[in-house]
This record gives C-alpha cells, structure tokens and sequence, in this order.
C-alpha cells in the first residue's frame, strides 16, 4: 500500500501539480492557497467598498441636482430667479477664490520681494558759443546736454547734486550711444510694472530678492530696463538724426544712466521711452482677452492659469474628450474657434501677447540764459 509522504501529511489541503518541460515529467510543486475564511473576508471588503462608491457617487450626483431649480417650480416660487442668481455669483466667487489659492501657493514658492520706488531724473544743461577771435582760432558752438539717471529711493543717494565734480563722478564710466551717438552711465535690478504714460511724480516700483545684498552691491540704473529710446524733434534735428537708442544685448555693460549731446541755442521736445525689463518676462494681452480674464499686463503663466480658471467656471472642458475646449461665444470672438485642444492654447495665445507699452516721459530742453554750464533744470519722476 502507498502512503503519503510526510510532507502530504503535513499539508493536505495544498494540492500537487506535475509539471512537464520537453515531454518529461519534473517532480511534484506545491502550489500554496488561501485559505478559505480569507478569500470570504476579502470579498465581503470588496463588496462594502463598491457598494460605499456606489453611495457616494449617488450622493454627488443629488447634490448636484438639488441645486438645479425645475422650471416647473420656478413658475410657482418667485425667489426661484433669485436663487439662480446667487448661484452664479457663488461660481464666480469659487473661481476667485481658486485663483486668489494658486497666486498664495505660488508666492510661497518664490522668494520674497521688497518693493521699492525707482525715481528717474531729467536733467538739461546748455553750453554757450563762442566765436573765433582771430582767423586761425576755432569757435565753440553752442549745445545742449541731456541726462537721464536714477536710483531707489531706500539706498544711499548717488544721484549728483548741483555741482560739477559730483555729477562728473556719476558718469565715470559711460559708453558710447547707439546709431545717433551720444554717451551713457548707470544701476541694474529687476522691477514690476508701471502702466504708461509716466507722469511727473508717478508711482513706479521695483523688487529684489534679498535686501542686505542690494546695499552691499548696488545695482545700476540701465538694468531695469530692456531698451531706452528718445526721441528728438524731427523738423530741428531731421528724419535720419532725430531718435537715440540704448538695447540691451549680452555683451552690453550696465551705466548709471545715460547722456546726449547735441548742437542747438533753442527750445527742444523730446520724449524718452523706457521698456521695463520684467522677470519673470511679462505680456500685453489683446483687449478682447484682457477683458474677459480681468489682466491687462502678466507673465505667461499667470494669463495661462487665468484661462484655466475661466475654462472650469463656466465648464468648457468637453464631456466625453477632455483634452478639447468647447469655446464659448465670447472665446470664440478672442481665438476664432469653436474648439481647440489643450495643446493649442499656447500657440493661440502667442498671436494675442503682445509686448508691454513703455514708460513715457514728455520733456522739454528749455532755453535759458540761466540754465549755462553748471546750472541744470531737473525734473523727477517716481
């Protein structure tokens, strides 16, 4: 008679199986399974934990439809328009709230800013002709001088003052001026937006990450900006000789602020214009986007999380595909579309960015007997 090993004596309820590799026969494994009281209880958890989704589910889906008003009850209860109402605006409030969250986690992220008022300096000043005393002598033809300088208010002023050595020491280093010439000096940081034009006196701001390392480094005028242009009067100075430009580049050296010279004995208008260098770099939004997402002047990011939101308030995300748009009457006239995919919005967006209006400044070079040599007129600008 045949008995059973004792490995079968001690496991019996663990089955054998035989196994067979290329036609012969290889030893007996065991196979192990659970028990039987585990593979109930597993099932019975399953079954509670579908069943609890089940409910949930349900659960949201009432929600959701309690808070739909029957056209039915609408005619027999009045308040019913007003309750669509506060509906709408509770949507509208979730959206801030939402973007209000995102804009807090983002600062959390980032380092922190200190604002600071960046005040620009105008000045002009006027050096008198002369004529030839004798026939072999040179005489000294009258000009002008333009100055355009600045600084924050909260570091140690180095803006010069009504003295010749002081302002000479500030315009040390200065490098020579783009296509009409003139020359250049300068401070450098990164600044926020001041929407244009810019007035006598008008609020700017601008931001460092680490304040004890702005007094030990002082950064230069030049540096808050991308480009400076003036702009001369055409009918004194001509078409081909009337503007001055300043562009920033890799290999530019940054100035504490910059100068131009020019021939005249008369009353001059120039305008200068300032771009700001933003960081993180930020965008004009076409006025139709602008004003159905509340931003006129942001960087990529921010105008992209602003479309999200308006995309999810008023649920334009599409049912079945998620990934498509369902533009609606007002998105339609910003992106010419009925529906675009997620990975369109960045190109469609491209053609509605623009790049920011710059800081004007309207300035006047005034003649004057006074204003000769070392006496300058100078007009601040915050």
């Amino acid at each position: 008679m045949h008995r059973p090993s004792a490995t079968q004596q001690q496991n019996p309820t663990t089955p054998q199986q035989t196994r067979y590799v290329n036609g012969s026969q290889q030893q007996p494994t065991n196979v192990p399974r659970r028990p039987y009281f585990q593979q109930v209880q597993l099932t019975q958890q399953s079954g509670r934990q579908q069943m609890s989704n089940f409910i949930s589910g349900t659960r949201k889906r009432r929600r959701l439809v309690d808070r739909v008003i029957m056209p039915e009850i609408r005619q027999l209860v009045p308040e019913a328009d007003a309750y669509s109402c506060l509906l709408t605006y509770e949507q509208k409030l979730d959206a801030l709230i939402a973007r209000k969250r995102l804009e807090i986690q983002e600062a959390l992220k980032r380092p922190l800013k200190i604002k600071r008022k960046l005040r620009i300096y105008v000045s002009h000043s006027f050096i008198h002709g002369k004529e030839p005393e004798h026939e072999g002598d040179e005489g000294i033809i009258p000009m002008w001088e333009l100055r355009v300088e600045g600084r924050l208010l909260d570091e140690t002023p180095s803006i010069p003052q009504n003295s010749a050595a002081s302002f000479n020491t500030s315009v040390s280093s200065i490098p020579a001026l783009g296509r009409s010439g003139g020359s250049f000096s300068s401070s450098a940081s990164s600044s926020t937006a001041v929407p244009p034009p810019l007035t006598a006196v008008q609020r700017g701001t601008s931001t460092c990450t680490n304040s004890s390392l702005m007094i030990q480094h002082k950064r230069k005028f030049s540096s808050f900006f991308k480009s400076l242009v003036i702009e001369l009067d055409k009918n004194i100075y001509g078409p081909d000789n009337h503007l001055v430009e300043w562009h920033r580049t890799p290999q530019t050296g940054e100035t504490d602020g910059f100068q131009v010279k020019r021939p005249g004995n008369m009353d001059v208008k120039c305008t200068i214009l300032l771009l700001l260098d933003h960081q993180p770099m930020k965008f004009k939004l076409h006025p139709r986007l602008a004003k159905l997402l509340g931003i006129s002047v942001e960087s990529r990011m921010r105008i992209i999380e602003a479309l999200w939101q308006y995309i999810k308030t008023h649920k334009l995300q599409d049912a079945t595909d998620h990934d498509v748009i369902n533009c609606d009457h007002y998105l339609e006239q910003v992106f010419n579309c009925t529906k675009m995919r997620f990975m369109e919005v960045p190109q469609r967006l491209q053609q509605l960015l623009q790049q920011p209006d710059p800081l004007v400044i309207h300035h006047v070079i005034k003649w004057d007997g006074s204003s000769v040599g070392d006496n300058k007129n100078t007009a601040c600008y915050d």
